[in-house]
């Protein structure tokens, strides 16, 4: 489009079963979210325990494969949004687990969010929002 980065910026909506992609490691080990998302490495695409959006350079990772870990992208100016819906399922997963009711498990999912994830009601809403009030195209990438 001809326009300097400085006045672009990127917002991901994490929705449905991108949704495990915000939570933190420690979520990922504690509920066993590799397995139930059926996670593989953004690489290789070997079944992997670690959150793909967490592999980065650190990890051996490669450009530009690690420029997209969460953190990273968060830091360049990246804003992630999270789906409160799709999180509300995750939650469900984390209360039968750990044996507790909903509310509690809400707040551990909310408690869970990586730092900088913005919690939005829905997904749609994200989006649309986005389009609405800042301008936003909307490219989908599933």
């Amino acid at each position: 489009l001809g326009l300097p980065a400085s006045e672009l910026s990127t917002a991901l909506v994490l929705r449905h079963n991108g949704i495990v992609l915000a939570l933190r490691q420690s979520a990922w080990d504690r509920y066993g979210l590799a397995e139930l998302s059926k996670a593989t490495h953004p690489v290789t695409d070997a079944p992997t325990k670690r959150n793909p959006a967490l592999i980065g350079a650190e990890d051996g990772l490669g450009q530009p494969h690690a420029s997209f870990a969460l953190p990273e992208f968060i830091a360049r100016g990246g804003v992630v949004l999270a789906c409160d819906l799709a999180l509300a399922v995750i939650a469900g997963h984390m209360a039968r687990v750990d044996g507790v009711d909903a509310a509690v498990a809400k707040a551990r999912a909310v408690e869970a969010l990586l730092p900088g994830v913005l919690l939005q009601p829905s997904g749609v809403f994200a989006v649309l929002h986005a389009q609405r009030e800042a301008g936003a195209l909307y490219i989908r990438a599933s």
